[in-house]
């Protein structure tokens, strides 16, 4: 079978430099006897296949099978099928091979393909028992896919229809793993569906007690809602020594810092972290606050005992207290607010504007009251507005902090909150000028300077993100200095504006950064980020290290499998790259191909190891993600895919999308080697001929330094009897 095709298509090719040297032969004679030689070795070979050859290909077939059933194993069938191809190619009666052919289209949802290969499966063997099972999978393609975009639902805020596709597969019990953390957590997200989620964790929880990731998972959601913050703070506690517990932990502590009455969590957490001096500068204003509110409202002795147990954080006590004053009377307005207050301090938002709202109806309307009244109101719209951000409910969140900004048109909390949603948004005008109001009020803020920055950045507006750094005080530069998502920005800002010795300078600064043990230590975040320094820096080597140990902790990472494998390519291990394709998990896999450029990256791969129907696939994709998201495909894109058209003989679609290039695009010096390639190649040398003389003049004169090219040009020269043309390419 492989005589068969090839030895035509390699004799043309032979044929075609035969023409190129006969026109030079006055200059290389040697080079026509060469060819001739090799033209002759081909046919021999082709026509006599030796006993070594045959028992080579048995080897062979033994290692593809191997490997075809190895994908299969791991849930590859979308690869496992174009291993059994190769089989197919040289034994076209391959009953294994046109099992698996079959079986692994049908698992890729590919059921046309799959239906022709179980006829020429019965037409060899009517009985063979593999058919009837065959016929019964269900496409893991399919079920992957829906899983990929329930995940996207969830992420772009939409959980109800998220739950929808997870309940098609799981019903209400999705098994133990990383299905149940995202089923459980989209869950959560849903209007009614908090408690439920809540409980399944607790459940999860207590069935997997080895595993952390549950009972973090439960805390970190807890601390989503006011109501139940302190419950899910204790939790994260006690598992002081996982990062994702303590980064979920200081971000609950965040939320409430601005709060005055979150002052006794400030303090336990800074038992353990004394070195935090952010929070502990938050501890010392929220402790001047909190006793500022509470003086003067006591008057009996009863009352003075629960206020200095509430400003004293002994909370048990001075509910009890509070309490016992307000079943002996329960108008006790003083008792309302100081069980206001307390709930306060307790992150139960809600249960304080209850008792604060009863104080004022039973006439106390102290000045305390009504400040308590305002921050709770402010507060609890603010966690319903962190919560909504945590759940991916963007639209909700961007409601809540604008009905928070109403409350406190100035507060610094509130604008950086929508300022965060609209970046998480993409909606960049948006966050710049929330980051330019935040920064009239507070000049000196870090945050403020570094989003504005950023933003201006990923808005493509280098020049107005490059004035704002210019702009920064002595304070925000020196943070930022040591800030490595800022100094990457930073560095690919000046590459893109080809200052190359500048971009060195920043990335040289930003791997200066204290790294230890290199980063195995760090959050995964901070280990991410680093390791986009080091590829931007061209230390692929060191970089896919760290992917390594990133993965090592979760093997979902999807920015750590794209950075892998995306190393590997830069290191020119493509067969590694390919590798570690195949291993990705489904879920992450399907996630990795909504990024356009990592398709490309993985065409390039494929088409580089003669895989070109994957890479075709692959680039065809990238092609329709990029259109979907209102872009146009790129030209290096569309020359790749242009390029694989023709490598696999699809003449057609390749000259039509090279002539599609040129009409966008008529100075692409690929396209124009394409398009007068394909013509030749389909014998239309009159109309190439016609195309050269379109060539625009700068592209020519660059042409004409392409040795490959001329040799083309002189070739239709001649074959359209004009040798004067065809000899004057080589003077």
């Amino acid at each position: 079978m492989w005589r068969h095709k090839q030895v035509p298509y390699l004799s043309r090719v032979v044929a075609l430099s035969l023409r190129a040297a006969f026109l030079r032969s006055a200059l290389q004679p040697p080079a026509i006897i060469r060819l001739l030689i090799l033209l002759f070795a081909v046919s021999i070979a082709a026509g006599q296949p030796a006993h070594s050859q045959a028992q080579k290909q048995s080897e062979a077939e033994k290692v593809l099978i191997s490997k075809a059933q190895a994908l299969e194993a791991r849930g590859r069938p979308d690869i496992a099928v174009q291993v059994w191809q190769q089989i197919l190619l040289s034994d076209p009666n391959n009953q294994l091979a046109l099992q698996g052919v079959d079986r692994d289209y049908r698992l890729s949802g590919n059921s046309t393909a799959s239906d022709e290969a179980l006829d020429k499966l019965r037409r060899i063997n009517p009985s063979d028992p593999s058919i009837g099972k065959i016929q019964g999978l269900t496409s893991n393609k399919t079920r992957d896919a829906r899983l990929g975009q329930a995940g996207a639902l969830a992420k772009a805020g939409n959980p109800e229809a998220a739950m929808k596709i997870y309940r098609e597969y799981y019903g209400d019990h999705p098994p133990d793993g990383d299905m149940a953390l995202a089923y459980y957590e989209t869950l959560y997200a849903t209007p009614n569906g908090k408690q439920e989620a809540l409980n399944a964790m607790r459940a999860a929880a207590a069935r997997n007690p080895g595993d952390e990731r549950f009972i973090v998972t439960l805390g970190r959601m807890l601390t989503y809602d006011a109501r139940t913050r302190a419950e899910g703070i204790k939790v994260l506690h006690e598992h002081s020594d996982n990062p994702d517990a303590q980064n979920a932990l200081r971000q609950a502590l965040v939320w409430d810092s601005a709060n005055p009455t979150s002052a006794a969590e400030l303090r336990e957490y800074l038992k353990s972290h004394p070195n935090d001096s952010d929070l502990e500068t938050r501890l010392k204003e929220n402790e001047s606050k909190l006793a500022e509110m509470n003086s003067g409202i006591a008057r009996t002795p009863a009352e003075r005992e629960a206020f200095a147990a509430l400003n004293a954080h002994h909370l048990a006590e001075a509910e009890g207290r509070f309490m016992a004053m307000l079943d002996k009377d329960e108008k006790d307005a003083r008792a309302a607010a100081g069980m206001g207050f307390l709930r306060m301090q307790q992150s139960n938002f809600g249960a304080a504007i209850s008792y604060l709202t009863q104080a004022e109806e039973n006439g106390f309307r102290d000045r305390s009251v009504v400040e308590g009244l305002a921050t709770s109101r402010f507060w609890f719209t603010m966690g319903e507005a962190s919560a909504a951000m945590d759940a991916n409910q963007t639209e909700v969140a961007a409601e809540k902090y604008k009905a928070a900004l109403e409350m406190r048109p100035r507060s610094p909390e509130a604008l950086n909150g929508l300022a965060g949603v609209y970046t998480r948004n993409q909606q960049y005008e948006d966050a710049i000028a929330l980051y330019q109001q935040l920064l009239k009020t507070s000049p000196g803020s870090a945050d403020a300077w570094r989003g504005l920055f950023l933003s201006y950045a990923r808005a493509h507006q280098t020049q107005q993100a490059l004035a704002t750094m210019n702009r920064f005080p002595a304070g925000v530069k020196n943070n930022l200095s040591r800030d490595p998502e800022f100094l990457q920005t930073l560095a690919t800002i000046y590459q893109a504006a080809g200052r190359e010795g500048d971009a060195q300078k920043v990335l040289a600064q930003a791997l200066a950064l204290p790294f230890p043990e290199n980063g195995a230590n760090l959050k995964t975040g901070t280990r991410l980020q680093y390791a986009g320094i080091l590829m931007q820096a061209k230390r692929y080597d060191q970089a896919a290290e760290i992917y390594k140990q990133v993965l090592n902790d979760d093997t979902s990472s999807l920015p750590a499998w794209m950075g892998l494998v995306t190393a590997d390519h830069q290191l020119q291990l493509d067969k590694q790259a390919i590798d570690l394709v195949e291993k990705m998990p489904p879920d992450t896999y399907e996630a990795a191909l909504t990024d356009p450029g990592f398709l490309s990256m993985l065409g390039s791969i494929y088409a580089q190891s003669n895989q070109f129907e994957i890479a075709q696939g692959l680039l065809e994709r990238s092609v329709r993600v990029q259109s979907q998201n209102g872009g146009s495909p790129s030209v290096g894109i569309q020359t790749q895919l242009a390029s694989i058209y023709l490598q696999r003989n699809n003449t057609e679609q390749a000259y039509g999308l090279y002539k599609q290039i040129l009409m966008a695009h008529p100075d692409n010096l690929d396209a124009w080697r394409g398009l007068i390639g394909t013509l030749q190649l389909t014998n239309r040398n009159a109309e190439a001929l016609q195309e050269i003389k379109l060539i625009p003049t700068a592209v020519r004169t660059k042409l004409e330094t392409d040795v490959q090219f001329e040799q083309s040009e002189a070739s239709l020269y001649a074959s359209a009897g004009d040798t004067v043309n065809a000899l004057a390419m080589f003077n």
